[in-house]
C-alpha cells in the first residue's frame, strides 16, 4: 500500500474535527488499496494516525467541494476512479 502524507488525494479533501485543545502536531497518513488502481475501478482510501484517535474523530471526506462521507470514525472510503487521463 502507498502512504500519502498530505490530506488532498486525487481531488479529495479530508477534514478532521477534534474537540480538544492540542499542543502537538497532528499528522495522518492516507493509504490507497490497490496502490495503482486501473481506470474506472474501485480504490479504497484509508486514514491512519498515531497522533490522534481516528475512531473518535469526526472525519469529513470531500470530493470537488462536496461532502462524500462524514461521521465519527469514518476512516475509510471506497470510490471509483475516472477514465484514462481523467481527474477523479
Amino acid at each position: 500500500m502507498k502512504k500519502i502524507t498530505n490530506c488532498i488525494v486525487a481531488g479529495f479533501s479530508l477534514y478532521i474535527s477534534m474537540y480538544a485543545l492540542v499542543f502537538a502536531e497532528i499528522s495522518a497518513d492516507i493509504t490507497l488499496n490497490p496502490e495503482n488502481p486501473l481506470p474506472k475501478s474501485a480504490v479504497t482510501l484509508r486514514l491512519e494516525s498515531y497522533s490522534f484517535d481516528v475512531n473518535t474523530a469526526v472525519i469529513t471526506w470531500l470530493r470537488g467541494g462536496n461532502v462524500v462521507l462524514k461521521g465519527q470514525g469514518e476512516r475509510s472510503l471506497t470510490i471509483k476512479t475516472g477514465g484514462v487521463g481523467e481527474a477523479s
